[in-house]
């Protein structure tokens, strides 16, 4: 999600056949919308025996923390079949990490606003973006307003917060005693040892008919409601999404900031052990795609990323702390 031509954030349709592990075929499109298929959001429960994974919060809390422990172990990270950014796949060893089971919600961010007397970056600029099939400047959209002043968030208190930028979602951890992921963290939540497409698997997102994630089309470019969601959904509505370790939504829903300062060359010389991009950077990353992606959007090695200070619709925050 660079800057298209100084204009705005990407990500325009960006066509390309490509087979995805699992023979899943797609358009490569970088941030294109869909019908997808329904799902009973009112059933959704954790795996069996993931109680055992939820670590408490701490006394005195600011809110209630759900986070699943991620061992530590080796990653096989990028995608020799991926976006050049994505390129070399390489071997890392990730340390041992906690991470939030969930996308942090309009509720939560409401709380951490309310303590802190907090100002997002959207409302100091007076706008943010939004997706409707290209990214639009919206006047007075904001993590209150997420596509303009005509918007608000009655009934979207456990939807994910969008239009924060990273410099609201780092403030937001912090006030949590927590910290944004790093690439590599989010990478290894999602794809455990580096042999998933998706955080469930290899499996499309709609197959068999069940869906998998909040997202857009299987092809370009305009928000669908076949799932009862035109944007983003209630977190943790998609059971048949979660990664093996019970987390959700790592895929789709919205994207997510991490720690990290973008560079498309970075895997190239990214250091094996516990690696975190903190070379100064025009950019920071974003990852797992949302409500406005197709499949090929939704990899979970898939790297976009905006300037820090951009508050966007399909962008949103999840973090993680030292286990």
């Amino acid at each position: 999600m660079a800057d298209a031509g100084g204009g705005g954030p990407c990500c325009g349709p960006r066509r390309r056949p490509v087979r995805l592990r699992g023979a899943v075929t797609a358009w490569a499109i970088a941030s294109g919308v869909s019908p997808v298929f329904a799902v009973d959001h009112t059933t959704a429960t954790r795996p069996a025996g993931d109680q055992a994974s939820v670590q408490e919060a701490p006394a005195g809390s600011p809110v209630a923390v759900d986070m699943v422990p991620v061992p530590a172990g080796m990653l096989r990270m990028g995608a020799a079949d991926g976006d050049p950014s994505e390129r070399p796949e390489h071997e890392v060893r990730v340390p041992a990490f906690r991470i939030d089971r969930r996308e942090t919600t309009n509720d939560a961010f409401a709380a951490f606003v309310a303590a802190t007397g907090h100002v997002t970056d959207a409302e100091r600029m007076g706008w943010g973006w939004h997706w409707v099939r290209r990214w639009e400047r919206v006047h007075g959209a904001s993590w209150r307003h997420p596509h303009g002043l005509a918007s608000g968030l009655a009934g979207l208190g456990d939807h994910p917060v969008v239009q924060v930028s990273w410099h609201d979602a780092a403030a937001y951890c912090a006030w949590r005693g927590a910290r944004l992921p790093t690439e590599a963290e989010w990478e290894r939540a999602a794809r455990g040892a580096g042999d998933r497409v998706y955080a469930w698997g290899d499996e499309a997102p709609d197959a068999g008919g069940v869906h998998r994630a909040s997202y857009g089309m299987n092809a370009c470019c305009a928000a669908g409601e076949a799932d009862g969601y035109r944007y983003t959904a209630p977190v943790g509505s998609f059971p048949a999404g979660r990664s093996p370790l019970g987390v959700d939504d790592l895929t789709g829903n919205v994207w997510e900031w991490v720690a990290d300062g973008y560079a498309a060359d970075y895997y190239a010389r990214s250091p094996r052990e516990a690696p975190l991009n903190d070379e100064p950077a025009a950019e920071r990353v974003i990852r797992g795609g949302g409500w406005g992606n197709n499949p090929w959007g939704l990899r979970a090695t898939l790297r976009h990323a905006n300037r820090p200070r951009y508050a966007l619709s399909m962008v949103g925050i999840r973090c993680a702390d030292d286990h």
